[in-house]
C-alpha cells in the first residue's frame, strides 16, 4: 500500500567540453506499507508498480506470487490445453500455405 512519496535531490560533478559542472538531478521514492507483514520500505520511480503487489524484501515474496497466479488462474478459468497467448486450443490453428510467385 502506497504511503507516501517524496522528492530526492542528487547533486553530480560531470565533465562537459572539459570544463567541471555540478548537476542536480530530482528523483521520486516511494515509503510503501508491505502487503504481507505491514513493515514500511522504500522504492525509487523506477522500481515502483503501482498495479503490482508491494512487498518487502524480508517476505517470501516468490510464494506470494506463486499464490496470487493460482488465483488469477482460477479467476481466468485457464487450462493446460490452451495457448498461453491467445486462449485459443492449440489443435486449432491452421498455418495458411498458400504461395504467391
Amino acid at each position: 500500500m502506497l504511503v507516501t512519496s517524496y522528492l530526492k535531490e542528487n547533486f553530480h560533478i560531470r565533465i562537459r567540453n572539459n570544463c567541471e559542472e555540478s548537476v542536480k538531478t530530482r528523483q521520486r521514492w516511494y515509503v510503501l506499507e508491505c502487503d504481507c507483514c505491514g513493515e514500511q520500505f522504500e522504492k525509487s520511480s523506477k522500481r515502483f508498480k503501482d498495479t503490482s503487489m508491494h512487498i518487502c524484501s524480508n517476505c517470501d515474496h516468490h510464494r506470494l506470487a506463486q499464490e496470487a497466479s493460482v488465483k488469477q488462474r482460477r479467476i481466468n478459468k485457464y487450462v493446460d490445453k490452451f495457448d498461453a497467448s491467445s486462449g485459443t486450443a492449440i489443435g486449432n490453428f491452421r498455418i495458411n500455405n498458400s504461395s504467391s510467385s
